[in-house]
């Protein structure tokens, strides 16, 4: 899942509204409304209710900002472990173990084992 649209699917739940998350996010409604969409195709689940009173979460809706909550908090404690896609020449030639980040509360870039 891409995390743009994550966020954006959690300022909704929040919001309740598109438009008032649109407004939040600085990014047009109707373009929220079609990554939402989009999401939901990808995810194969219908996520929220949409209405002219604004969105209501379905329990998988629920259960998916709940998730996205507990990822959210983690990467702003810094303890979320990202994966970053690569090709295995990419990961070869990269040279590990790279510099700790700027971050002191971030944990220093590890090179998986191989999966070969």
């Amino acid at each position: 899942m891409d995390w743009d649209d994550a966020r954006m699917f959690l300022a909704v739940a929040r919001e309740g509204q598109l438009l008032g998350a649109a407004k939040r996010l600085g990014v047009n409604q109707a373009t929220l409304s079609r990554r939402l969409t989009h999401l939901e195709r990808d995810l194969q689940a219908t996520l929220m209710l949409r209405g002219p009173q604004g969105c209501a979460l379905t329990g998988e809706g629920q259960a998916l900002m709940a998730r996205l909550e507990r990822a959210e908090a983690a990467m702003q404690e810094g303890e979320a472990l990202f994966r970053i896609p690569a090709t295995s020449g990419c990961c070869a030639t990269w040279p590990w173990p790279m510099p700790a980040p700027e971050n002191p509360r971030w944990p220093p870039f590890t090179r998986p084992s191989d999966t070969r």
